[in-house]
This record gives structure tokens, sequence and C-alpha cells, in this order.
């Protein structure tokens, strides 16, 4: 968790504007929080999609509705 927080402090450290490729699992919901907690400022990029199966349909609604 160390290096994820120091490669975000280095991002951070870039002009250039920051996008976050957002999918609502548990790796890009971490990229967020660690984001916000460092104060970078992002643009979160969804992608909508038809799921391929069911299992994941209840997941892409949360995503889609709470954003």
């Amino acid at each position: 968790m160390a290096d994820l927080r120091d490669t975000i402090a280095l991002i951070k450290e870039k002009p250039q504007k920051k996008f976050l490729l957002f999918s609502g699992g548990a790796d890009s919901t971490l990229c967020v929080k660690l984001l916000q907690e460092q104060g970078v400022e992002f643009t979160p990029v969804f992608a909508k999609h038809v799921p391929t199966n069911s299992m994941n349909y209840d997941d892409i609604l949360k995503i889609i509705f709470k954003h």
C-alpha cells in the first residue's frame, strides 16, 4: 500500500490533468479513495456497457446511479 501511495504522490506533482478509468470495482474504488486522500484532482471516466452476465449487473447499476 505504501508503494501505491508513493506513486499517487508522484502523480500529484505532475502538471497534466488526471483521469481515472473507473469501473466501480475494488481496484478503482481504492484508487479513488487514495487520490482523494492525497488531494489529487482528477476526472473519473465511466464506461457504460451491457454486462456479459447477470452476476455483475447489480454492481453496474450501483455505479451508474450513485455518480
